[in-house]
């Protein structure tokens, strides 16, 4: 799934998928002035708690979320944990 923040004319995507072929999940976090970040975890439950912070994060440094998620063409296909 992808989401977009914006604060003022910088833009911030974030993007979450997992990788089916090592099993990993995956945050790639694409800054407007800085080099793309990713970053791989073995459980959902380091993944789930990494995003909460990451969204934390955005919120204190005053980025606003554009939209709702948008998911990708190829789907998500790792578990839910809502």
């Amino acid at each position: 799934m992808l989401w977009f923040f914006e604060r003022g004319a910088e833009v911030v995507r974030v993007e979450t998928r997992v990788d089916n072929n090592t099993q990993e999940y995956v945050l790639v976090i694409l800054w407007g002035d800085r080099a793309p970040e990713t970053e791989r975890f073995q459980t959902l439950e380091a993944f789930d708690t990494r995003v909460r912070e990451l969204d934390k994060q955005l919120a204190t440094e005053n980025y606003a979320g554009v939209g709702g998620p948008m998911i990708l063409p190829e789907g998500w296909r790792g578990p839910t944990s809502h």
